[in-house]
């Protein structure tokens, strides 16, 4: 069975086959994709296909209804993530992608006060800060902050700082989320490093020999487990003690299967 997309209007959408883009959708995606009538949460990780997913939706909607290119909004976090939507949407209606508004929400949102200044007049928010702007900002601040503080080192990675801003913004992290995380991720590696410390007192070198080196590993995978906190704070950010574990974990399988321990050492020297 062969879907095509073909809409009249001024500007009209060539007839592209999307059969192939659409079998490469899992029975949950697809359904997701053929759901275009009321909301739809979709939950999935990095990787895992949202873009994909989110293009076909666009492309169905437009196949089975009357609805216009020009008259579907994408939001999306990154200008990456923008570029990336555009292309795969392309992929299936062609140039009427371009008639498709994507962009990301800080751009939408200076695109809309820009364009509607007056509903704006009483705040501050008729100039959205560029990224000129963000790096002279953040520059002033640590400059300001005393040599005492850790985060003085971040002067010479302001770039960096801004990133991690952009990714605990797109967590919904507050301040005190952050805090929080921080407070467990000390406290882990605080506790981990004493027993740890006492297992490997009288390590030298990593031995040639899997069965040798591996139960260094296996017991500090013990100590890891049992200090796995409960819940985490947030489900983006994972606490560090479960990060170290299943990074553990699949050092440890891999040296089993290989019997190699070069991934021992990478999990080690990390």
């Amino acid at each position: 069975m062969v879907f095509s997309i073909k809409i009249d209007f001024p500007s009209t959408i060539s007839v592209v086959s999307i059969t192939r883009e659409l079998e490469k959708l899992n029975a949950s995606q697809r359904s997701a994709v053929d759901t275009i009538e009321g909301p739809l949460l979709v939950i999935a990780g990095p990787g895992t296909g949202k873009t994909q997913l989110l293009s076909a939706r666009v492309a169905n909607i437009l196949q089975q209804t009357d609805t216009l290119p020009q008259n579907i909004l994408c939001l999306t976090f990154t200008e990456s993530g923008a570029e990336n939507m555009r292309e795969r949407l392309t992929r299936f209606i062609g140039q009427a992608a371009y008639d498709v508004t994507i962009s990301t929400y800080h751009a939408f949102g200076g695109d809309l006060i820009r364009r509607y200044p007056e509903y704006f007049s009483e705040t501050r928010l008729q100039e959205p800060v560029d990224e000129l702007g963000r790096h002279q900002i953040l520059q002033d601040i640590v400059e300001g902050m005393s040599y005492l503080n850790p985060l003085k080192q971040t002067r010479h990675h302001l770039g960096d700082l801004i990133s991690t801003i952009s990714e605990l913004k797109r967590a919904l992290l507050s301040g005190e989320d952050l805090r929080a995380i921080a407070q467990k991720n000390a406290s882990f590696i605080k506790t981990a490093n004493i027993d740890i410390k006492e297992i490997w007192s009288d390590f030298t070198r990593m031995p040639s020999k899997v069965d040798a080196a591996m139960p260094y590993f296996t017991k500090s995978l013990d100590v890891i487990k049992q200090l796995l906190p409960e819940q985490s704070v947030n489900p983006s950010f994972p606490p560090l003690a479960r990060i170290a574990g299943e990074q553990l974990i699949n050092a440890i399988e891999q040296a089993d299967s290989t019997r190699k321990t070069t991934h021992l050492t990478i999990w080690k020297n990390k």
